[in-house]
C-alpha cells in the first residue's frame, strides 16, 4: 500500500517570466547612448548594430543603468523587453569611451575600514590608476588592492592585506570617465568615413539587413528626435533602407516650444514632421 503524509507540506517552483512576444515585422531600432563603462569590452559594440532576444543580452553588450536621461538605450531595454515583453530589438550606440570621456587626474579618496569608493558614475575601469600619496608610483592592482563596480555602478576599492594600501586613509586616483554630455546631434546622426567606409549613427541602419537579416521597422532616437536635423535624417532613412525598404521614424515633438495641444500644428508643419514615413509623438 502507499504511504500518505498527513499535515500541511509546502514546496516551491520557479517564479513565472513571461516570454518575449517575437516578431520580425515593425523591428525597433534604437541610436542613442549606453553606459558602455559597465561591459566587459566597453568599445565592443560602438557604431554596430546590436541585436538582443532579451534583456539579459542587452545589458551584456551595452551595460544598464536607470539613468536614462544620460544613456537613452537603457530606457529602451526596460521599456521593451521589462514593460512589454517584445523581441528582438536592435541598438546602436554612440558612446565612444576612447572619444566621449572626460580625464580626472589625481583626486583624493578617503578610506574607511580598507575600502573606499569613486564617486563618480561612468568611470573606465581599465583607465584607474591608484597612488598612495599625489606624487607617488601607481599601485599594483591584484596585489595591493582589488577593484569592481559596486550597486550604484561605481568603482569600490579594496585594499588587500598586506598591501601598499593597507591602513591608508586617503589615496589619490586617476581615471577617465563616460561624458555623455559630448555626444552631440552630429553623432546621432552620424556619417560614412571616406578613407575607412566605417559607419557610424543613422548610417549603421543600412548594415541590419545584410548583418543580421532582418528589416528594420521603426526608427528611433529618445531624447534626439526633437531636433529637426535628426529627424530629418531618420525620415530620409526610412523611405529607403538599403535602396530596397521602407520603414518608420518614430520622432519627438518639441513640448518646451509646443508646450500646448493647440501649437503642436503649428510647430510640425514649421519644422517639417510632416512625411508619411514619420510618427510625431
Amino acid at each position: 500500500m502507499s504511504d500518505y503524509k498527513h499535515g500541511v507540506y509546502t514546496s516551491e517552483v520557479a517564479t513565472s517570466i513571461t516570454a518575449p512576444v517575437q516578431v520580425s515585422a515593425g523591428l525597433p531600432v534604437f541610436i542613442g547612448r549606453a553606459p558602455v563603462n559597465l561591459t566587459a569590452d566597453p568599445i565592443a559594440y560602438v557604431n554596430k548594430p546590436v541585436l538582443a532576444y532579451t534583456y539579459a543580452e542587452a545589458v551584456t553588450a551595452l551595460g544598464y543603468t536607470d539613468d536614462f536621461t544620460n544613456y537613452e538605450l537603457c530606457e529602451a531595454m526596460k521599456v521593451l523587453f521589462k514593460l512589454y515583453a517584445v523581441a528582438p530589438i536592435v541598438f546602436i550606440n554612440v558612446m565612444d569611451p576612447t572619444k566621449h570621456k572626460t580625464a580626472v587626474p589625481n583626486a583624493p579618496i578617503s578610506l574607511a575600514s580598507g575600502a573606499a569608493v569613486v564617486d563618480k558614475t561612468g568611470v573606465l575601469l581599465t583607465s584607474l590608476k591608484i597612488k598612495p600619496t599625489e606624487a607617488g608610483t601607481d599601485l599594483l592592482k591584484g596585489t595591493d588592492y582589488t577593484v569592481a563596480f559596486n550597486d550604484d555602478h561605481k568603482p569600490l576599492i579594496t585594499a588587500l592585506p598586506g598591501g601598499a594600501l593597507d591602513g591608508k586613509t586617503t589615496v589619490f586616483v586617476t581615471y577617465d570617465h563616460l561624458d555623455p554630455s559630448k555626444i552631440t546631434e552630429a553623432d546621432i546622426i552620424g556619417g560614412v568615413d571616406a578613407i575607412t567606409g566605417v559607419a557610424s549613427g543613422s548610417e549603421c541602419i543600412d548594415q541590419i539587413f545584410p548583418k543580421l537579416g532582418l528589416i528594420p521597422g521603426l526608427l528611433a532616437a529618445p531624447g534626439w528626435t526633437e531636433k529637426p536635423s535628426v529627424a530629418a535624417v531618420l525620415k530620409a532613412k526610412a523611405t529607403s533602407i538599403n535602396t530596397l525598404f521602407k520603414a518608420m521614424a518614430v520622432c519627438d515633438i518639441d513640448s518646451t516650444a509646443a508646450d500646448i495641444y493647440t501649437k503642436v500644428y503649428e510647430w510640425k508643419s514649421k519644422n517639417n514632421y510632416t512625411s508619411e514615413f514619420q510618427i510625431s509623438c
